[in-house]
């Protein structure tokens, strides 16, 4: 409780500090920074600030941060930025996944849990660093997108949350079929040698709303280059 608390307060006083100063969104560093002072993480602390519409991400990931906010504008809706921790060619699809940042109306109606830290179960030295967000994200559409480069490259990846009983990792998550990568449809070994050969970031900013059309035409005013598709081919012989 004393944490949730906590978070309360850090939420509300940045809030504070965005309101006074005019700023869209926040990007700071929970990790390494917040959790050696306060023991903690800042997943309750982005939820609440991105439900009022302040998008913030937390290990000032910068670029992850504004391709959050252009998700956000482009659809007057939450963004949250995720990892991708596992993909299944058995039914084409890949998890995402984060430690518990999402806001709280991405839930399905499984709801929200504040749980301690997405690693109570298994590691003692993270047991009591949340509250996190422990939801599963709603069925449907969602777009993958983020600037990247030195902010003149960009991708974005469409699929659909489904089965929300496969198994998965305590957090904020979901599992994604229906990939599409500019529209076109990819199986997921493709994707992943994908994002691994351009060696993009791990981190991934998502929205619960299919939005490839509208990222077409931003990139084409904002003068941004795709990244290029590169299908998996296995050499081992």
């Amino acid at each position: 409780m004393d944490k949730i608390v906590e978070s309360v307060k850090m939420y509300l006083a940045i809030k504070k500090n965005c309101v006074e100063n005019d700023y869209d969104a926040v990007a700071f560093s929970c990790w390494p920074k917040l959790m050696p002072v306060k023991e903690m993480t800042g997943c309750l602390v982005n939820s609440l600030l991105n439900s009022d519409g302040i998008v913030t991400r937390c290990e000032a990931d910068v670029l992850g941060t504004i391709s959050m906010l252009i998700l956000k504008l482009l659809t007057n809706q939450v963004a949250v930025l995720m990892d991708l921790p596992k993909f299944d060619e058995s039914d084409n699809s890949l998890l995402l996944w984060y430690c518990g940042s999402a806001p709280f109306e991405m839930a399905n109606e499984r709801g929200v849990i504040c749980e301690k830290h997405y690693l109570a179960d298994y590691a003692v030295s993270a047991k009591n660093c949340g509250p996190i967000t422990d939801l599963i994200f709603k069925k449907g559409d969602v777009t993958i997108f983020r600037v990247t480069g030195g902010g003149d490259y960009f991708y974005y990846v469409t699929g659909k949350f489904f089965n929300p009983d496969k198994k998965s990792f305590c957090g904020s998550r979901g599992w994604v079929n229906d990939l599409k990568l500019y529209q076109e449809p990819i199986q997921v070994w493709d994707l992943a040698n994908t994002l691994l050969v351009n060696g993009l970031p791990h981190h991934f900013p998502i929205v619960l709303k299919n939005v490839g059309s509208c990222l077409e035409e931003f990139a084409y005013w904002a003068n941004l280059k795709k990244i290029k598709r590169v299908n998996y081919r296995d050499f081992f012989m």
